[in-house]
């Protein structure tokens, strides 16, 4: 179950929104926890559920044993619960890899097509480790209280996908559980957004990819194929943004302050500049607990590229367990170097050619990041470049027309959301009646929708 499932929307979330909002605030405490185990249950089923509960359990005890120990035996158990946090996410991520690659005589291909990569396992596990890694480093205490722990280890909204919120971020919230009305609406209206951020933007661009597939990448038009970027491009934004605004307007309804994972990435003036408003909880995740570490910017250049080759590769790893993945780490890296010894001060001394430089960079590397096959991605950037390979006789040269006419205004749209003056117009007005009919018109369009064609997925529940 989705968050932008009309089961959800018209079922689960008024029912747990009225038992939260009736409920006294120790009793709230507890519909937390138990409403997301709920939620995790209906999408990832029990076997799903026990795992996570499980991993949820793991880092409990070793957070308090941790902090009842010191020495050696302290920095023991944190390394050994990290390795077993890491070691089973690896695992279900790189499985169907493993099995390709280890020969049939071995019998390992028989056991690993069984398996199912439990839902929702890269966002908490990261938010497992920070808290255990936070309690080692003594940013907070280990919380004794399974029910304030559970609370932040089942809140559902960010659950699944995100944002990785760190323990002390919801702790005192966690403790004295409470909403108000104007929490209630506001968080609504956030909600609303990204709702239709979901459905009415990025589920009607998702069509253009799958026509893509369904000519193969040899065969489509040099227009086509950098249409196809742009809406692949604008589709993850909007899926991903507003998924994340459907858990911030919840976490807020609930009287929690979510933090933001998305700042209008696509206006700045720097592939770095891009990666800190993408993605931010994720990002931030990888400064404080692997490029900090490491050294960071602070210890020479060597270090420094040591430090941002390490974030890169992981982030990759992250992501998914094909090479695309890795090999769209590294295109990210080079050009991330690139700017920190070659390209600053021009990017600087030239904002509109930094934009434009970003937006055509970042727009490829979607690419890479959308196509498993090694092969099939040098097929598209021949289409994207023609000069690179004469096109197959198959190719139809006025194939991205009637794409085109079809979808131009949802195109035009994403371009237009990507820009600042929606949410400074909103911000300014967000208690005119305007707004009010406006996310009306939002939310029930969205239901329209969903109703008539069906819903798509979140595309990052699949990482």
């Amino acid at each position: 179950m989705a968050l932008s499932d009309l089961k959800f929307i018209f079922w689960f979330l008024p029912v747990f929104m009225i038992i939260y909002v009736l409920a006294g605030a120790k009793l709230k405490r507890i519909v937390l926890p138990v409403s997301g185990l709920c939620f995790y249950c209906f999408g990832a089923g029990i076997p799903g559920l026990i795992f996570y509960i499980g991993s949820a359990l793991l880092n409990y005890v070793s957070a308090i044993l941790i902090s009842k120990t010191a020495g050696g035996i302290k920095k023991l158990i944190l390394i050994l619960t990290l390795l077993v946090n890491s070691g089973v996410l690896l695992f279900f991520k790189y499985a169907n890899l493993i099995s390709v690659i280890i020969p049939e005589g071995f019998g390992f291909r028989s056991v690993l097509p069984e398996l199912v990569m439990p839902l929702g396992i890269s966002f908490y596990t990261f938010s497992f480790a920070s808290y255990v890694i936070d309690v080692y480093r003594g940013t907070i205490a280990a919380d004794r209280d399974i029910i304030t722990y559970s609370g932040y280890a089942a809140f559902f909204p960010k659950l699944i996908s995100g944002p990785i919120v760190k323990y002390g971020e919801m702790q005192e919230k966690l403790k004295s559980c409470g909403t108000t009305r104007e929490n209630i609406e506001e968080g609504f209206c956030t909600f609303v957004i990204g709702f239709g951020m979901k459905v009415l933007i990025a589920d009607s661009l998702a069509p253009v990819w799958e026509h893509i597939l369904s000519i193969g990448f040899e065969s489509i038009s040099t227009p086509l194929a950098w249409i196809g970027a742009l809406s692949f491009s604008l589709r993850l934004y909007f899926d991903f943004n507003g998924y994340s605004l459907m858990a911030m307007g919840i976490g807020k309804m609930c009287g929690f302050d979510l933090p933001a994972n998305f700042d209008l990435p696509y206006l700045s003036r720097s592939i770095s500049e891009f990666w800190r408003r993408w993605h931010i909880t994720l990002g931030t995740w990888f400064r404080d607990y692997v490029y900090i570490p490491l050294g960071g910017s602070k210890n020479g250049k060597l270090r420094l590229i040591l430090s941002l080759s390490a974030v890169w590769l992981c982030t990759g790893i992250w992501h998914g367990s094909t090479f695309n993945y890795i090999l769209w780490g590294l295109c990210l890296l080079t050009f991330i170097l690139l700017e920190r010894f070659l390209l600053n001060g021009f990017l600087e001394k030239h904002p509109a050619a930094a934009h434009f430089y970003v937006c055509f960079v970042i727009v490829q590397t979607w690419v890479v990041f959308a196509i498993p096959d090694i092969r099939d991605i040098g097929n598209y950037f021949t289409r994207l470049y023609p000069f690179l390979r004469k096109a197959n006789e198959f190719v139809y040269f006025q194939d991205y027309v009637e794409v085109l006419k079809s979808k131009w205004p949802f195109l035009a749209a994403g371009i237009f959301f990507c820009l600042p003056f929606f949410r400074k117009w909103y911000e300014k007005n967000r208690k005119s009646p305007v707004v009010t009919v406006m996310l009306f018109v939002v939310f029930w369009a969205s239901v329209y929708m969903i109703a008539k064609q069906g819903s798509n997925p979140f595309m990052y529940c699949s990482f």
